[in-house]
């Protein structure tokens, strides 16, 4: 299969499309996807993928994600960007977590 039709499917399957638009983002997406570094994309490797994101949020890790532990990671997210503790998060506050977040994930290969 295409290297490019592989990262497109993967960036889609894992709510990445954006990287997309930037050549450098899609290839740390590609490389952190291709974990046996062969070239190309398994479903096995996509699948992992989502594993280790469900094992994240699965806080009591009962082998189920209740909608407290789904609620309580947004509600995490949330306060973290919420950077001056009064309940909103102004547009400076949400383009900064993102930033913070891009900084955080750019070089995890």
């Amino acid at each position: 299969m295409n290297r490019c039709v592989v990262v497109t499917l993967a960036m889609l399957t894992l709510g990445a499309s954006s990287a997309l638009a930037d050549g450098d983002r899609a290839d740390r997406w590609f490389n952190r996807l291709d974990t046996n570094k062969d070239g190309v994309i398994s479903h096995a490797e996509v699948n992992a993928r989502h594993t280790d994101r469900f094992a994240k949020i699965d806080a009591n890790r009962d082998g189920m994600i209740s909608l407290e532990e789904y609620g309580a990671r947004g509600k995490a997210h949330f306060a973290k960007a919420d950077t001056d503790g009064n309940g909103e998060v102004t547009k400076e506050e949400f383009t900064a977590a993102l930033d913070q977040w891009r900084d955080k994930h750019k070089d995890a290969e």
